[in-house]
């Protein structure tokens, strides 16, 4: 009778094991709300992980845990800020050129959207137009446009972009700016690295910035949140801003890169 009684515990307590791996196994599959993700966010991010605001530029990355300080060694003036994921990527990739003498200086990583409409609106008032006058304002949008972004559409307000040493085209076309922009093409991959604005003609957008590198495993789920979730409605508060949906900015400008 005794053992009877111990096969039917046995049997039990082997059943109750198998239930409760099998509630695990589903707990498992079931998928995160983006309402009880952890803050600050996982990396690598998902689309729902990301704000609206971190998309847009419309943050502090003084007070954002995911973001910090470049070291003033590494980069042209102080005070600038990346993605800790970014820093960690560039500091290998900047050890590695250093051993064949290319010095990878950041002249700018992270822009805020303040900081990106004062860039913006300088570069408007520079060149005087009537209040109502479209075609001028269009006109001032591709001009500006060839280099710089309307604020809430850079890939530099997401800490995943870099620009190195200059921002003069001249400079990598000769001497030791095409030598860096050579060594850039052969290795800046292997750390995660690609050059968003080429010269491929199939692209859209701005004119080649052989300055420009970002860092893939972060920029692109940034890139798949904003087309998921930023419209023209999200991007006003800027001259010309009235004009981004006409002109289609956000598909030719944020969407056109090279990969």
């Amino acid at each position: 009778m005794k053992h009877i009684t111990l096969i039917i515990t046995l049997i039990a307590l082997l059943a109750c094991n198998n239930a409760n791996k099998q509630q695990s196994t589903d707990n498992s599959q079931q998928s995160t709300p983006c309402s009880l993700l952890p803050t600050p966010y996982s990396l690598p991010p998902t689309p729902c992980s990301l704000p609206k605001s971190l998309l847009l530029g419309k943050f502090d990355p003084a007070t954002d845990t995911n973001f910090i300080a470049i070291p003033p060694h590494m980069t042209s003036h102080t005070n600038i800020y990346c993605q800790r994921q970014t820093l960690q990527a560039y500091i290998a990739m900047r050890d590695s050129a250093l051993k064949e003498n290319i010095s990878l200086t950041i002249v700018s990583a992270t822009r805020t959207f303040d900081r990106q409409r004062q860039i913006w609106e300088r570069k408007w008032n520079s060149t005087p137009s009537l209040p109502n006058d479209t075609t001028a304002h269009i006109q001032k949008i591709h001009n500006i446009m060839r280099y710089s972004s309307m604020p809430g559409t850079s890939r530099h307000h997401w800490g995943t972009d870099l620009d190195f040493i200059s921002v003069e085209t001249d400079y990598w076309t000769h001497g030791e700016g095409l030598r860096t922009y050579q060594w850039l093409c052969a290795n800046a991959h292997k750390f995660g690295f690609f050059q968003p604005y080429t010269s491929d003609p199939s692209r859209t957008g701005y004119a080649e910035e052989r300055w420009h590198w970002s860092y893939a495993p972060l920029s692109k789920p940034y890139l798949h949140a904003y087309q998921q979730k930023i419209t023209a409605k999200d991007i006003t508060g800027f001259s010309g801003s009235y004009l981004i949906d006409s002109l289609n900015i956000i598909q030719t400008h944020v969407l056109g890169i090279s990969q």
